[in-house]
């Protein structure tokens, strides 16, 4: 990559312009210099030529990014009013001992719009001064994430020296640069019935069929909790509630998971019951693994997640004293009414009898 200038010195000292255009896609990382010759007449008159002259040099920096929440310190969190996220940029190719600015964009991967905190675009800026041309920042998010349920969201950064961008990393298929908030649903039914209802017996089971959206590969873990519809507290069997866990490892995104109760409920006849489920996830502390709470699908009032425990209808009794009413087709006592019907017969023809004698 080469340039030219031809001009005609009116004094003896001043200055002039040599002017690059070139394609520099395959520079990124790269730090250049130039080097100068002074020419009359196809004479070399001047070089500089200076390989450490960083005012020769020209830089073009390269930076990566990898985010990590706070709780999980992985790529994966969970949607809370508070959310504090650490994107760490990796750079190459900066000038020592000047001033940048990191600015990093929350996005929306499947849109690439930017997300929202409220009605302004969640954004976070680091200053730094790096002593060397290669090294690392981190820069800090913190927002309200309660609206980012399901969403798969990427991290847009950019680097600017005197406001003027040297280096910037935005695609949003890059895993290490996104960062994901689970959203679960679930689904109860009693496999005996094949729905939402149930009859309460000493041995019943409830299958909570969960759907989930979530980073493969990761260690997982759903918590159920059976819950008291009327009274709002949960389910509680001997003295103590009903739950079930069952821990995954997804190979794909998105699919199903199946939380399985057992119980006995031979003394909840009538009522209804609402499962509660959270999601955990088993992150690196350390040398320790930890569990973190990722989300939760807790709606009293779901009725998704609500099994009815009908009631056993029983035959009404009868009492002592009443005597058993003729069946269908039983003519035992079928004389009485006929004797009742004859008697008021004769006694009708008697009576016609008499008023025709008072007449004559």
């Amino acid at each position: 990559m080469t340039a030219e200038t031809e001009f005609t010195a009116k004094k003896s000292s001043g200055k002039v312009e040599v002017a690059f255009t070139f394609d520099a896609t395959s520079l990124e990382g790269k730090t250049t210099v130039i080097f100068e010759e002074l020419q009359q007449d196809g004479q070399k008159l001047a070089v500089h030529a200076d390989l450490e002259d960083t005012d020769q040099q020209i830089s073009f920096p390269e930076i990566g990014t990898k985010a990590k929440d706070s709780d999980t310190e992985e790529n994966i969190a969970s949607a809370d009013e508070e959310v504090k996220l650490t994107d760490t940029i990796f750079f190459k190719g900066l000038v020592p001992n000047l001033e940048y600015v990191a600015t990093g964009r929350l996005m929306d991967v499947a849109t690439e719009e930017p997300l929202l905190d409220g009605e302004e675009p969640i954004t976070a800026q680091t200053i730094f001064t790096p002593k060397e041309s290669e090294g690392t920042v981190d820069v800090v998010f913190t927002f309200d994430g309660s609206s980012l349920k399901g969403k798969n969201t990427v991290i847009y950064e950019s680097i600017t020296q005197e406001e003027k961008e040297v280096g910037m990393h935005a695609d949003p298929e890059f895993k290490d640069q996104q960062m994901f908030f689970p959203e679960i649903g679930t689904k109860a039914l009693c496999p005996e019935t094949g729905s939402r209802m149930a009859l309460p017996k000493e041995e019943l089971t409830i299958v909570d069929t969960v759907s989930c959206h979530l980073v493969p590969g990761k260690e997982y873990k759903l918590t159920g909790t059976l819950m008291e519809k009327e009274s709002r507290g949960p389910l509680l069997v001997d003295g103590k509630p009903v739950t079930a866990e069952t821990a995954f490892q997804p190979e794909k995104a998105e699919g199903t998971v199946d939380v399985i109760f057992n119980f006995d409920v031979t003394t909840l006849k009538g009522h209804d019951v609402v499962v509660f489920e959270k999601l955990y996830v088993t992150t690196k502390d350390g040398d320790k693994e930890k569990e973190v709470e990722l989300t939760s699908h807790e709606d009293i009032q779901a009725e998704s997640q609500t099994v009815k425990l009908t009631e056993v209808p029983t035959e009404p009794e009868k009492p002592a004293d009443t005597p058993d009413a003729p069946k269908t087709g039983d003519t035992t006592n079928l004389w009485i009414p006929v004797v009742i019907l004859v008697a008021a017969l004769v006694g009708i023809v008697v009576v016609i009898i008499r008023i025709r004698r008072k007449k004559f």
